[in-house]
């Protein structure tokens, strides 16, 4: 007789009469399931893209949700984004191989991310405001633009220095598949 308790976009909350203010109801359901332990998973078996490098010494591959770098012969794994939060994919290297690029939920939506390709620094958020599912992403040849398509029919590309995002255009029947940049960067 104090209050409700109500269910709203997946969340209980309660209702108090007396201050007529809702308070969001935090639940933790301790388990000792199998699927709920840490455990280690071999990223090999699930690779789901790879594409190499410029210089052809290493791959970039995007397995279980990270993005990795590969040496080609030997030396260091590195795992790129380590975000057990966030989905990670379609991870491809820039022309001239200064950096990586792949699509990622780490925001909310899937957007475009890019970082140096040695992990020497954070990852930056390229595209912002995502309002529909990006597809394949490509790098220009000069490195300084990345061309998507989208479930909106759209073909787009963000410039890297300014995050400027440019239609180039749209379809009317189907999704754009097949694209590619002009050698020159310009189309």
């Amino acid at each position: 007789d104090q209050g409700i308790i109500y269910e709203n976009a997946g969340y209980l909350y309660f209702f108090d009469f007396t201050t007529e203010k809702a308070e969001k109801i935090s639940i933790t359901i301790a388990d000792d399931f199998d699927n709920g332990r840490n455990s280690l998973k071999d990223a090999s078996k699930n690779i789901n893209t790879a594409n190499i490098s410029p210089d052809g010494k290493r791959l970039v591959i995007s397995a279980r949700g990270d993005i990795f770098s590969v040496p080609a012969k030997s030396g260091i794994t590195r795992n790129l984004t380590q975000s057990s939060g966030a989905h990670d994919r379609n991870a491809i290297w820039s022309p001239d191989g200064k950096n990586i690029a792949w699509l990622s939920d780490k925001s909310g939506e899937y957007e475009i991310w890019m970082q140096k390709q040695d992990g020497s620094e954070a990852p930056v958020q390229l595209t912002s405001g995502a309002d529909t599912y990006k597809f394949d992403i490509r790098w220009s040849p000069d490195s300084k633009k990345i061309l998507w398509s989208d479930k909106k029919l759209r073909l787009q590309y963000v410039d890297v220095n300014t995050k400027k995002v440019t239609l180039v255009a749209q379809s009317k029947i189907w999704e754009f598949t097949a694209f590619n940049w002009s050698p020159d960067s310009k189309w």
